[in-house]
Formats: structure tokens, C-alpha cells, sequence
């Protein structure tokens, strides 16, 4: 149960003219794309995600069941005389759709969901544009919210498959009536026929699905300032071969690069890969990471049968299973604390060429994270070694530099300063085995 903080209750209005329904506090719905509209001459916030043109109510659920199907209810009172539930779309003959329940769980009314339908299009609309505070500039189409942002809604090529390849590089605006640009909207350029997209210095969030079956595009450049990349935002992005991201503060969602068939380096530094990030890339032969990574998640790199061997940086602290089951070389550091971990539940969905199936980690068989001929290339007395012998791979002992307190593989006076740190502070060192500068198995001032 949500208890008394789920905020303002639904109405079975607001369904009428909804694309879904999200939870406020899920890991999945990290964008909200508010933004001020006007209605009779004063200015008012819309009251949906993704900013009210592509509304999805955004609510807290008052009760997640875990089985035997993962779905929230959301209360239509106090005392739950009457519930809604949001249905995926389960095959391809089903429909999104809204259930309405009583207080006995029997089914009373059923609501479409307009996610089914075509987006609004509202290029041409001076009505429409005006009353959602669109503006348009040099082909793309913008709106400002009422925190002094700007996010990019649209272009003149968008949503076409159809059209012709454009080779003069599409440029999104850094700034729009003096409102930094910092945000893609959902499905913003998707199936857009450009082969060069750039990106500006401001932007901070690519939403959902943004450049989606973007079949020609092959360079695209990725804000050193970029925080978020939502669910299959490069979705079937097929002639990008090369990908380079160097963005700190970065989360890459779960299947953001799905299925890029023509993908075959890409040197990423962010602080997490998702679950399914780089799903299916069956060409892609060689990735580098970089030293801010902290997290690879479940099937990061799934079916990516190419990709045999991977270096991890030591700021890696988590590897989920069945992360990088192709490679047959891992070099893996001490800061790893965790190797195998779950993958997040869900719900299966079925989209016109994309396809989920249930995951329910607490029952479902373990994935090992590796190939079964993996070599593990660790420390001793590391996650590393002990998930070799969990799984029954070979384990090569690496070598280190005794007194290399900050692990970086040489020692000097770095390494004194970070063993005081430990000492005074409780900062632990990265691998205590080569902090211990004499090798007797302790950590003490002597060292």
C-alpha cells in the first residue's frame, strides 16, 4: 500500500484522452516534460507527462501486486469501492487500455487508451501550436517551460519512413527565447530521415524513443553535460556504427541502443548502463569503458555475439547477470562488489518490432553474467574470484603493486595520503591486498 502520501486522486476524465498511465516513483518514468499552456488568456501547467500534447497521467499507485501479474492499481477513492488498472498491450490482437474495477475486483468498464492511435500532429496547426505554446524555428518545433527550459518537440521531417535521406545535418537550438534547450521530447525525431544529428551544449535529457528507426543516421554527437537516455531512444538506428559518449553523470535506460544492426565500436563513459542498453547490436566488436561507470545492468549486452572480450575500469561496482554473456576474456577490477544481480521485474509487451517476455527474478532460472568458457581475469580474494568458482569458470590471478593504496598502478605518495584517509576517515581502499604495503595480511600505520 502507497499509505496516505499518493497525491491527487485519478478521475475516469482524465482517461478519456490518456496514451498510459505511470508511476510517479518508477525507475522508468525519469522525464516529466511539464510545461505552461494557455487557456482563456491565462497560463496554466499541464497537469500530464511528456507535457500534455502526448499525455500520460502521472500518478502514485495505491497498491503493486507482484503476482500473478505485475500491475498497479490506482484508486478512484479513499476506500477503494472502485480502481483502475492500466493493460498493457499483450498481443498483437489486444489494445492498451484502461479496466475499471469495483470493490469485489470485477471488471465494470474499459476505457481505450490512445496510445494506439496517431500522434497528434500539430505542424501547420497555428491553433493548436498557439494554444501549447509551440514555437517553431529553423525546422524543429519547441516549447519553454515554467522552469526557464526549453525542450524540442518535433521537426518538419519527423515521423515519415517514407521520405528520403537528407544529408545537411540537422541541428537542434542550444536556446530558445533565451531558454536553454535541455531536453528531447518522447518520439521527438523518430523515423526522421537525417544522416547528422547535433546535439546541443544545454541538453540534459533524451526521452523515450526520441530518435527511434532512424534508419540513416550515422553521426550524432552526445553532450558532455547529458544526464538521461530513455528507453529505446536509438531504437533500430541502424546505419550508426560508431558511437562515442563521454558524459559523467550520465544513465543510459534500459534498451536506449536496442537493436542497432550496423553498430560496431563504441567507447561510453557514463555512470550507468541499463538493463538491454546495447541489446542486440549482433555486429558490435569492440567497446571501451570509461572510469565513471558504476553500473552495467542485466542483458546490457545481450545477443552482441561479436563482442568476446571487455576491460572493466575500477569504478565499476555492479554487473548484472547475463550482462556480457559473449565475452570469453574479463578483466574485472576489485571495485566490483557484485556480480550476477537481478534483473528489475516486469511485465511482457508486444510492440509493432519489439517484444519483452515477463521477467520475474526471484524465480526465474540465474543467468551467468559471462560466456560458460569465460576466463576471469581478477584478484584474489575479490567478487571476481568468487563468482569464478559460483559459476565453475577459470579465474587468472592478476598481479599487483604492494603499497598501491589507490589502485591506479604505481606507488608514490598518493598512495600515503589515501591510507591515512582510510585510517582517519574510514575511506577503504580499492583493493586491500595491494594497500598492504607489507604483505602480512593487515592494514596498520606501519604501512
Amino acid at each position: 500500500l502507497a499509505g496516505d502520501d499518493v497525491g491527487e486522486r485519478i478521475t475516469l476524465e482524465e482517461l478519456e484522452s490518456a496514451y498510459g498511465l505511470w508511476d510517479s516513483q518508477s525507475v522508468y518514468n525519469n522525464v516529466y516534460m511539464w510545461h505552461t499552456i494557455t487557456v482563456d488568456g491565462q497560463s496554466k501547467s499541464s497537469s500530464y507527462h511528456n507535457g500534455g500534447w502526448q499525455a500520460y497521467i502521472d500518478r502514485v499507485p495505491d497498491v503493486i501486486r507482484l503476482e500473478p501479474e505485475f500491475c498497479m492499481e490506482y484508486w478512484l477513492d479513499d476506500v477503494r469501492n472502485n480502481y483502475v488498472v492500466f493493460q498493457e498491450k499483450h498481443s498483437p490482437d489486444t489494445i492498451h487500455q484502461f479496466v475499471v474495477y469495483d470493490k469485489d475486483d470485477e471488471p465494470i468498464q474499459t476505457i481505450p487508451s490512445v496510445f494506439d492511435c496517431a500522434m497528434k500532429d500539430f505542424r501547420g496547426d497555428a491553433e493548436y501550436m498557439e494554444q501549447f505554446g509551440f514555437i517553431e524555428k529553423n525546422g524543429g518545433y519547441y516549447y519553454t517551460k515554467s522552469d526557464g527550459t526549453a525542450v524540442f518537440a518535433w521537426s518538419d521531417a519527423s515521423g515519415d519512413e517514407s521520405q528520403e535521406k537528407i544529408i545537411e545535418p540537422f541541428v537542434i537550438e542550444s536556446e530558445i527565447n533565451d531558454c536553454p534547450v535541455t531536453a528531447i521530447e518522447q518520439g521527438a525525431l523518430a523515423q526522421s530521415p537525417f544522416t547528422e544529428i547535433v546535439l546541443p551544449d544545454t541538453l540534459e535529457i533524451i526521452d523515450y524513443d526520441a530518435f527511434s528507426q532512424c534508419k540513416y543516421l550515422e553521426t550524432i554527437n552526445f553532450p558532455n553535460g547529458l544526464k538521461y537516455i530513455g528507453s529505446k531512444a536509438f531504437f533500430n538506428c541502424n546505419s550508426l556504427n560508431d558511437i562515442q559518449i563521454d558524459c559523467p553523470e550520465l544513465k543510459i535506460a534500459g534498451c536506449a541502443f536496442y537493436g542497432l544492426q550496423g553498430l560496431k565500436t563504441a567507447n561510453i563513459n557514463a555512470e550507468e548502463i541499463g538493463e538491454r542498453a546495447f541489446y542486440c547490436c549482433t555486429i558490435l566488436e569492440s567497446v571501451t569503458l570509461g572510469e565513471d561507470i558504476t553500473e552495467i545492468g542485466a542483458k546490457a549486452f545481450w545477443g552482441d555475439t561479436l563482442l568476446d572480450e571487455i576491460t572493466l575500469p575500477n569504478s565499476v561496482e555492479i554487473i548484472g547477470q547475463g550482462a556480457l554473456p559473449n565475452c570469453i576474456s574479463v578483466t574485472i577490477p576489485p571495485s566490483v562488489k557484485v556480480i550476477g544481480a537481478y534483473s528489475a521485474k516486469g511485465a511482457n509487451e508486444v510492440l509493432t518490432s519489439f517484444e519483452s517476455l515477463p521477467i520475474r527474478p526471484l524465480t526465474d532460472e540465474p543467468i551467468c553474467a559471462f560466456d560458460s568458457d569465460c576466463v576471469i581475469y581478477g584478484y584474489e580474494g575479490t567478487e571476481a574470484e568468487r563468482y569464478a568458482k559460483e559459476w565453475d569458470l577459470e579465474f587468472s590471478a592478476m598481479e599487483y603493486t604492494a603499497g598501491d593504496v589507490n589502485f591506479d598502478g604505481v606507488f608514490s605518495i598518493a598512495d600515503v595520503i589515501a591510507l591515512q584517509k582510510w585510517l582517519t576517515e574510514g575511506k577503504e581502499p580499492v583493493y586491500w591486498k595491494a594497500a598492504d604495503y607489507h604483505q602480512d595480511n593487515r592494514l596498520t600505520a606501519s604501512d
